[in-house]
């Protein structure tokens, strides 16, 4: 690839040490020198901040970036590539593609060049390298399509989504591996199948790097029943590359000022910024892609940010209460916002029997539950159930389906 892996990879990882130092002037250069670049080679940015009567020259600052219209995944369909892309730039066999999950609608292809594929992965490599992974481990790559890429001197295998357990069982017992990086879902059965078949490899694995859903207590128990490795959370898209992680102290996930931007907003509202600690939307600016630069772009996920400094000692501020997507999210009849994790959490202590479940609000005063049920459940398991729900929700009508199967999204995400 066109940089110097190497020393990229080096930079990156000394970025997320402790010791690493206040990016925040150099996030104001970067931020000022992308706002440029957009405006003179990217029609989608340019027409957006015309019609806004934007003066880039005037955001100067991160705090100023507040003023610069927020975009969504519906304005890069419209644009089409060549709205997005540097118009100087021809989309063709040297450009780099990669394809969203199409979790929140379509699925949008986002492109880079072999520099920007490269620093994106170098930027992949330094966090697994930054918190404990090293050259004598042996990498098992799940599922996403980003791990499948080779990178020297390490060992690695990529294990694809389409591969049957049967075969991803073997291929874990034949390769050893000592760390694995994948789809929180994808290792979830992963651990819990090797736990099953009692193989005792699956002791020797000794980090976790999970990430592309919510680390629902379910899934962590699932994780926690076949591994007993420690296990680091990352946040990420494919739009904006990674944006935060967990550390040693497992209190949040901490932002990346030298790779983003990250702004917490009023849900509904992507201009205005919430209170420290707030619940509100997650708001992206990516330093690293300029071919087809992402700024200000709502992934519509919940979260909310704190300053406070983490015992870890490290600088940068951390999300927490990272809840997931905005549609699922229930709404009380007063209003409020319910995040997923709060009716989750009582409803498994309460039904130990439960193997899964999907609660669906359909209307303000209608809430389908389905479960996945070990026994079947009577008439007053059922009814504890809608007394749970109601307590969050209020006056609602709460209908208990018990169903064989709780579906997967298209992307394999199970919301």
């Amino acid at each position: 690839m066109a940089m110097d892996f190497g020393k990229t990879l080096n930079r990156f990882v000394q970025a997320m040490q402790p010791s690493a130092p206040d990016f925040s002037a150099a996030q104001d250069q970067r931020m000022r020198a992308l706002l440029r670049h957009a405006v003179r080679h990217v029609p989608l940015y340019r027409d957006l901040y015309s019609r806004y009567g934007i003066d880039i020259e005037k955001i100067q600052t991160i705090a100023d970036l507040w003023q610069v219209p927020a975009i969504s995944k519906s304005d890069f369909v419209r644009a089409g590539p060549s709205g997005c892309l540097d118009e100087r730039c021809a989309v063709d066999e040297t450009f780099y593609s990669l394809n969203t999950s199409g979790s929140t609608g379509a699925a949008l292809t986002m492109y880079a060049t072999e520099g920007e594929a490269a620093l994106q992965l170098a930027a992949s490599w330094s966090i697994w390298l930054g918190l404990g992974a090293d050259v004598k481990d042996r990498f098992f790559m799940m599922t996403a399509r980003f791990l499948e890429q080779q990178v020297d001197p390490f060992a690695m295998v990529y294990v694809p989504r389409e591969m049957s357990m049967d075969d991803i069982v073997e291929q874990f017992v034949r390769f050893r591996p000592t760390v694995i990086v994948g789809m929180m879902e994808s290792v979830a059965l992963l651990g819990l199948e090797l736990a099953r078949r009692d193989i005792s490899g699956r002791h020797d694995v000794r980090l976790l790097f999970v990430f592309g859903q919510t680390y629902s207590e379910e899934l962590r128990r699932m994780v926690g029943h076949g591994f007993k490795a420690e296990t680091f959370v990352l946040y990420g898209a494919v739009e904006t590359g990674w944006m935060a992680y967990e550390c040693e102290r497992h209190d949040g996930l901490h932002l990346m000022p030298n790779q983003n931007v990250v702004q917490v907003a009023r849900i509904g509202n992507p201009n205005e910024p919430i209170q420290q600690d707030a619940m509100g939307e997650v708001i992206v600016t990516s330093f690293l892609r300029s071919s087809s630069p992402v700024i200000r772009y709502r992934i519509h996920d919940v979260a909310s940010i704190d300053g406070t400094p983490c015992r870890c000692g490290r600088v940068a501020p951390r999300l927490t209460k990272l809840e997931g997507r905005e549609q699922d999210f229930l709404v009380a009849r007063d209003g409020r916002w319910i995040g997923p994790s709060t009716i989750r959490l009582e409803l498994i202590i309460a039904r130990p029997d439960l193997l899964d479940f999907r609660i669906v609000q359909s209307a303000p005063d209608q809430v389908d539950v389905s479960l996945v049920m070990a026994v079947e459940l009577d008439a007053l398991g059922r009814k504890q159930i809608e007394q749970l729900v109601q307590r969050y929700l209020g006056n609602v009508k709460v209908n208990v389906l018990m169903v064989d199967e709780i579906p997967r999204e298209q992307s394999g995400k199970r919301r």
